[in-house]
């Protein structure tokens, strides 16, 4: 639901980010690490979340390391790697 509610409107992204949707995007990323269908929908929240949005961008900092972890564990699965190497891009 928060890719497709967060996808440009700033009001809506910053308000996720206000209420706490940054930490459980990250909680999920790091609790189930080897879900790639997860992995591709978190990371697109991220790069949803955070394009164009600096307080949510500083949010996602601690968050770094599981896209990478992602790139790295599921790089051969186009559709997690497109949205792990975009949200990479937004952050």
């Amino acid at each position: 639901a928060i890719v497709n509610l967060s996808g440009g409107n700033q009001a809506i992204k910053t308000t996720f980010g206000n209420l706490g949707a940054c930490a459980e995007v990250i909680n999920a990323m790091v609790a189930f690490p080897h879900d790639g269908p997860l992995q591709k929908q978190v990371c697109w929240a991220i790069k949803n979340l955070a394009g164009g949005n600096d307080p949510n961008r500083k949010r996602f900092s601690g968050g770094l390391e599981g896209v990478i972890s992602a790139v790295r564990t599921f790089g051969a699965d186009r559709d997690v790697a497109e949205q792990a190497l975009g949200a990479l891009r937004t952050l």
